[in-house]
């Protein structure tokens, strides 16, 4: 599984937009955006803070085989 792909899992499953999402964790929205489309890889602050606005640990993208 993609960064992209487990983002949008676990952001559909908080049922937050991309919009929402991005004012929560104080992440750019076209950041957002880039790595939800899988265009850019996110730093791991911008992970940490996904996370943090997702109610999960970071641990939760470990397994993205794009991040490794």
């Amino acid at each position: 599984m993609t960064f992209a792909e487990k983002l949008r899992e676990l952001r559909t499953a908080t049922g937050l937009s991309e919009m929402k999402l991005a004012k929560a964790s104080g992440v750019e929205f076209a950041a957002l955006r880039e790595y939800a489309m899988g265009r850019r890889k996110p730093p791991f602050a911008a992970v940490l803070k996904l996370a943090k606005a997702l109610g999960v640990t970071c641990e939760a993208f470990a397994a993205c085989s794009d991040l490794v």
